[in-house]
Formats: structure tokens, sequence, C-alpha cells
């Protein structure tokens, strides 16, 4: 099962956006806890940033 990062729904398989808020990010809801998903929620979407490896 998987959790938006944005509103927190949940759904079994991620959809290539969130039906409720149509944010982008999934997490599986068994990496994430309480202090995780609050910091993610309290941070302005234009503050939110993708790193990428290289």
């Amino acid at each position: 099962m998987v959790e938006c990062l944005n509103c927190g729904k949940r759904r079994d398989l991620p959809e290539h956006e969130c039906p409720r808020c149509s944010y982008l990010g999934w997490a599986m809801v068994e990496e994430l806890d309480e202090a995780v998903r609050r910091r993610l929620r309290e941070r302005l979407l234009t503050d939110r940033r993708i790193r990428v490896a290289s």
C-alpha cells in the first residue's frame, strides 16, 4: 500500500497523480512514520525538491 506524500490518501498501487490532490509523490506506507508525515505536510509544495543521485 502507498500513501500520497501531500494529502495522505492511501491506495493499493500508485497512480500517476493522486486522485484527491493531484500530487505526484508516493511512498510505501510502512516506510513512513508520523514525524515524517508531519514534516512533509508542513512544507510548502514549492519548497519540496527532488534530489537526484548522480
